[in-house]
């Protein structure tokens, strides 16, 4: 970091406090740079020189993103992928780690405690399909867990 210039390692700095609270994307450091009046060309050399010590990566930010916000919030891959590309995250590593993340976790799960949620606050079926689907769940995904619960219901 030596032969870096001053204002370089004053983004460094400012950047790696942020990191140090929370995981963080490119773009969200960026924005964060901007604020503190570094220059464009200094941000991108200081958050090329985090991203070769990686302590900056997109990817690891969009894991980490992903497995915090779904244990409070249920959501499809399709939602998530949004939300990711919504936060600076390129489409590319927000699909991938989303596809990852449910590698090991059950969409149709998640689908289902959605589907509580919503019953709870009352919602038609039409209104829980519209916010399912809002929810990022394919129509497929919907159809089959409403279909499951009707089922049940007919059982009891």
């Amino acid at each position: 970091m030596e032969e870096l210039n001053p204002n370089v390692k004053l983004a460094i700095e400012a950047a790696a406090r942020s990191l140090g609270r929370s995981e963080q994307c490119r773009f969200s450091l960026e924005q964060k740079l901007l604020k503190k009046e570094f220059d464009e060309e200094t941000i991108k050399t200081a958050l090329d020189y985090l991203e070769s010590k990686k302590y900056l990566d997109d990817a690891r930010y969009a894991s980490s993103w992903i497995r915090s916000h779904c244990a409070f919030k249920p959501r499809g891959s399709i939602r998530l992928v949004k939300e990711l590309c919504a936060r600076g995250v390129s489409r590319q590593i927000a699909s991938q780690a989303v596809k990852d993340y449910f590698e090991t976790a059950d969409e149709e799960e998640l689908c289902r405690l959605a589907l509580n949620k919503l019953i709870c606050k009352n919602k038609n079926d039409k209104n829980l399909i519209k916010s399912l689907a809002d929810n990022g769940f394919s129509y497929k995904i919907i159809q089959k867990v409403l279909k499951e619960k009707k089922v049940s219901e007919n059982a009891s």
